[in-house]
């Protein structure tokens, strides 16, 4: 079944690959689209029952949790679609021994978070209790490498079915939470059983699609050893990038309250549910793009030309409205309780063109085989954060923190880049593509 409009099936029909990309890329914003209009609507309903102080320290567990979720599952993401193409008569042994890692890595994330959070905060129970609850849904994220075998197959239409429908039951469930004024801790529940029930959708289809293949997939301590030899760097990688992005709401706890989290939180909620474009645009061309490095450095170069300046595009046309209608959409979905959040919207939304090129920087880095250096980059950037929300925080609360994240994106992101010999040429062509963004050409992927 393919939902690309006719139109656009004639006028690439000379395309196969574009087109297949399209269908892909269709697929994944369907269901990124159901999530941004159900999940803004959960989302306001949710921190309107709560008001900030709760939905502040439900925040504040969540972004504590999601600092551990890249050790969780190894940093194997695009290492395991890279080899899922290039050595697919390896799948079986490639799909048992990631699931293997990925359980295991839950595993242990769980007691390892819930322990750290005793030291962290001693005197607050029921923030054990919500981070014991969400970090035990890392467990079940090995059903992320069914996920990216369909992404190597460019089919992730049949993630789209089994995602949609957990989150639909979820958002359900939190709605008569809602309804029945149930205590925070069963909102940290939803978050458990999310996970539950997109493993189980997700190994029905892949049984389906694939009749009795997972009886052969089969652990190696060869191939295992293999991945995380390559993969070690994106664990940390993973890592930096994840307390790069959440420790402005940890700090921000700290510092100022779980109130100023719950205010800074749904600006950064509404600005993440939007962010979704790179992530799936990302997954549509990447395979090409590593595809086209296999080819000829013309075609590869000429292929990451046009996503940076796609990239570029999506970052402008989500920016711009968001930019003039921050306090609208705020007023809107959560209510003159989270007036100050209108504010921190527009100023944040610039925030979205980091995202988008630093997603997009992350194929040419994976493809050079440039991970390491990956990891030192975001590692230096995250230091500048932390230094940056220690002294500005305290005197400028949600405003210093935003001030805080441009300046250490900006240096993980361009200005290392810029002066190592390696990425140099990469960074040109980024800055390039922003300024030539309008010569977008879709027929390279072709």
């Amino acid at each position: 079944m393919q939902i690309t409009p006719n139109f656009i099936k004639l006028i690439f029909k000379n395309y196969p690959n574009i087109l297949k990309m399209i269908d892909n890329f269709s697929w994944l914003f369907y269901d990124k689209l159901l999530r941004i209009i159900l999940g803004l609507f959960v989302a306001a309903l949710v921190a309107r029952y709560l008001g900030p102080e709760k939905f502040g320290i439900f925040n504040y567990a969540a972004s504590y949790v999601s600092i551990f979720a890249a050790l969780a599952s190894f940093g194997l993401g695009g290492i395991l679609v890279r080899e899922l193409i290039n050595k697919e008569n390896l799948s079986n042994v490639i799909m048992g021994t990631s699931i293997f890692l990925y359980i295991f890595g839950g595993i242990i994330v769980t007691i390892l978070s819930t322990i750290l959070i005793i030291f962290i905060n001693p005197d607050d129970i029921l923030l054990r209790i919500l981070v014991l609850i969400m970090s035990t849904a890392l467990i079940f994220r090995f059903n992320e490498v069914i996920k990216y075998w369909f992404e190597s197959k460019v089919l992730s239409k049949y993630v789209v079915w089994f995602d949609n429908g957990a989150y639909i039951i979820s958002s359900i469930i939190k709605i008569f939470l809602v309804i029945y004024k149930a205590e925070l801790i069963y909102f940290a529940w939803v978050v458990l059983i999310e996970g539950i029930l997109i493993t189980i959708g997700l190994v029905i289809i892949f049984n389906y699609k694939y009749p009795n293949q997972i009886k052969k997939f089969r652990f190696n301590y060869f191939v295992g050893k293999n991945l995380l030899r390559d993969s070690w760097p994106m664990i940390f990688s993973g890592i930096i990038l994840m307390v790069q992005a959440r420790i402005d709401q940890l700090m921000l706890g700290i510092f100022i309250g779980a109130r100023e989290v719950g205010y800074y939180s749904v600006s950064l909620q509404i600005l993440e549910g939007l962010s979704f474009l790179p992530m799936i645009i990302m997954s549509t061309m990447r395979p090409s793009i590593l595809e086209g490095g296999n080819i000829s450095t013309k075609l590869y170069n000429d292929r990451l030309y046009n996503y940076y300046r796609l990239s570029f595009i999506i970052s402008i046309l989500t920016i711009v409205p968001i930019f003039l209608f921050s306090n609208q959409i705020i007023y809107l979905l959560f209510g003159s309780e989270y007036y100050v959040s209108g504010f921190l919207l527009a100023v944040m939304s610039f925030r979205l063109i980091f995202a988008n090129m630093g997603v997009a920087r992350g194929v040419h880095l994976l493809k050079e085989n440039l991970l390491t250096y990956s990891m030192w980059t975001m590692f230096i950037g995250t230091l500048v954060n932390i230094i940056l929300n220690y002294l500005l925080i305290p005197n400028y609360a949600s405003l210093g923190a935003i001030i805080a994240s441009y300046i250490s994106f900006s240096i993980t992101i361009f200005v290392i880049d810029f002066f190592y010999f390696k990425t140099n040429e990469n960074t040109k062509l980024m800055f390039k593509s922003i300024f030539t963004f309008y010569k977008f050409k879709i027929n390279s992927f072709g």
